[in-house]
């Protein structure tokens, strides 16, 4: 067994990029601190967690070769609110081994050395700012075998905490939808808030904050606040900002007077969409404020989650640069059938949506957008990539939401390095107003 350091995105010639193989000896100490518990002397420890800070603050991941093939398995090191550093699976690039040792077991003994184990489910567990969606749009009300209608679920797992909080909101805002009722989106972004608890007797109002002039005034008051927080819960508030660029960890925030000032992320910096360029500006991000076990009591901007929006007026988040073009045009769209007074919604979904395979299979599929009349549900999909991993998946997903409704796709990656974006985006618009208006 042997572990080599690689950075987290491939070049453009598709291979990985290593940047060092781990000793024999720094394996054995990662197994032995991580995996199996096992007593280290001080000295192992600090050497252990020195080269773990040295990997985290390098953003790489760790790849295992306990597998053969391409889809070898990988982690990385996440650090905790409190500081602790940890492990946590990539599960999507592959499983390790039932014999490797980094593979996530729950043991039923408190030996982590006996062989006595059961493979442990890959289930978050639940947390303050691990909470999902309460709001179901019922795009899809087919019952499942068992009898029960089926809710949207959330890809949770796949994002970080600050992630699900933000997608929350929004999509208990239903500012996430643009249909017929008119008003400010951060107006109602601030009823979701005032209707949504931080934690038992805690109001999210509270701790919950857009402006960014007043973060230091924030964080002042977060060290001074008395009322009970749980033990095991640290205090924290948020910020909700406009974002023009990011520079490593440093956030260039817009402010209200229009204003860029670069706000310092202190841990880390999550990221939604995996196609960050200048085109995809502005972000908005979600920014942590709370401390840490190196700075105890001193309150600063300590996690954040960034991801493109539509625009700095309104909080719907969008994937790529490709999306934002097409729903500039779905925008168009509405207006112009609103004209012929047809009405319609552009769904942006947060969630993922269940569908069932042959009427048995349980599957779940996220649409990148849905189109609602009356009487009907178009699909609208957006491909931004060549990629035959990502083609594939693609091409199995839009099988499952054609139970939602027609599925229109536009392969904007390719008509973008054809220079014909404009008329593939034009040629989508088309066909859905065939649908619609036929």
């Amino acid at each position: 067994m042997s572990l080599i350091a690689i950075e987290n995105n491939k070049s453009s010639s598709n291979k990985i990029r290593v940047k060092f193989k781990l000793t024999e000896e720094e394996v054995q100490l990662f197994a032995r601190f991580y995996a199996l518990g096992k007593p280290l002397s001080r000295e192992e420890k600090q050497k252990a967690l020195k080269l773990s800070i040295n990997i985290h603050n390098q953003d790489l991941w760790l790849q295992c070769d306990c597998v053969a093939g391409e889809k070898k398995p990988v982690f990385r090191f996440n650090r905790s609110p409190k500081g602790n550093l940890y492990i946590h699976h990539i599960t999507s690039r592959g499983e390790h081994a039932h014999y490797c040792v980094f593979k996530e077991r729950s043991y039923k003994k408190r030996d982590k050395g006996c062989d006595d184990y059961t493979v442990k489910p890959n289930i978050k567990k639940s947390s303050p700012l691990n909470i999902m969606s309460q709001r179901a749009h019922g795009i899809v009300s087919k019952k499942s075998p068992s009898g029960r209608v089926e809710s949207p679920k959330s890809v949770g797992k796949r994002r970080s905490s600050l992630c699900n909080v933000l997608y929350r909101l929004i999509d208990d805002a239903g500012i996430n939808v643009i249909g017929q009722k008119k008003g400010s989106p951060f107006s109602a972004l601030d009823k979701a808030v005032s209707k949504t608890s931080l934690l038992p007797n805690k109001s999210l109002k509270d701790y919950f904050h857009t402006n960014p002039n007043h973060l230091i005034r924030e964080s002042i008051a977060l060290r001074e606040d008395t009322t009970a927080w749980p033990k095991n819960i640290p205090k924290h508030c948020l910020f909700l900002v406009k974002v023009d660029s990011i520079q490593d960890n440093t956030l260039n925030v817009i402010y209200p007077n229009g204003e860029i000032k670069p706000i310092c992320i202190n841990n880390r910096i999550f990221y939604w969409s995996g196609r960050f360029s200048s085109r995809t500006s502005p972000f908005m991000a979600l920014i942590s404020i709370t401390d840490s076990v190196l700075k105890p009591n001193f309150y600063e901007p300590f996690n954040a989650f960034v991801v493109p929006c539509y625009s700095e007026g309104t909080y719907i988040p969008v994937d790529s640069f490709y999306e934002r073009e097409v729903l500039r045009k779905l925008y168009g769209l509405k207006f112009q059938l609103e004209n012929k007074d047809i009405c319609i919604e552009i769904v942006k979904p947060l969630f993922d949506i269940t569908v069932f395979e042959n009427t048995e299979d349980e599957a779940f599929v996220l649409p990148d957008f849905i189109i609602k009349t009356p009487n009907k549900r178009i699909v609208i999909e957006v491909n931004g990539s060549h990629e035959p991993e990502y083609l594939e998946r693609k091409l199995r997903v839009h099988e499952l939401m054609k139970e939602i409704g027609p599925v229109l796709s536009i392969d904007a990656y390719g008509a973008e390095i054809k220079k014909s974006l404009p008329q593939a985006i034009a040629k989508l618009i088309n066909q859905i107003k065939e649908i619609i208006v036929c």
